[in-house]
């Protein structure tokens, strides 16, 4: 059978893309069971809309239909891609949700920033972090701060980003709860408290 597919012997997975040859071959169920596809096991993107067949699957798309390749899919980043120092390590944990295109898991990326810039500044809270993605500036992508250890000051709690040198206010932000939502793009981004910022530009201008 591998023969007459032409699928590699040694490798159950020839076009690596997460599903067997076999599966490929006899049909890939969706996660909840509902839907079965044919794909080919060849090709890790069946109907060469750029999207792999496991994304699309993932993401309840059709592999075999390439019309969908640009749809927009409302999800959250998954907690196992960030590291622990910024989710349940910290003081403000965080997530990424939107509706976007592709794989939020395999397009956004983050790390603490090691930039000594922010060591000596008293109106920072929390970790600054670096942020690499594919998506743009365009408000799909938004980042979530968990500000339940700071809810006390929340509505004084701004998010700014770190732009050759200077600090700039991100315009498009809201709270819900206590979590504070932000329009995120690749870049290094700082909560602040504005109260305090405020009183240190005033100490520096005098």
């Amino acid at each position: 059978e591998e023969k007459n597919h032409g699928t590699d012997y040694d490798n159950i997975d020839t076009d690596f893309d997460s599903f067997s040859d076999y599966d490929e071959i006899n049909g890939v169920k969706t996660k909840d069971g509902t839907k079965t596809y044919t794909t080919n096991p060849l090709s890790d993107d069946t109907d060469g809309d750029g999207l792999r067949d496991d994304t699309e699957i993932k993401l309840r798309l059709n592999p075999l239909n390439s019309a969908d390749g640009r749809t927009k899919v409302n999800q959250t980043i998954s907690q196992s891609v960030l590291p622990k120092e910024l989710t349940i390590e910290s003081p403000t944990p965080i997530s990424f949700r939107g509706e976007l295109v592709g794989d939020i898991d395999e397009n956004v990326s983050v790390r603490m920033s090691r930039d000594s810039y922010f060591d000596t500044l008293q109106y920072v809270i929390g970790t600054p972090i670096v942020v690499n993605t594919t998506y743009g500036g365009d408000g799909g992508l938004k980042i979530l701060f968990d500000l339940t250890k700071y809810k006390n000051i929340k509505n004084r709690i701004a998010v700014y980003r770190y732009e050759n040198g200077e600090l700039k206010e991100v315009d498009r932000t809201y709270v819900s709860g206590n979590t504070l939502f932000s329009d995120c793009y690749s870049g290094v981004y700082v909560l602040v408290d504005s109260k305090k910022y405020i009183q240190d530009l005033n100490l520096f201008l005098k």
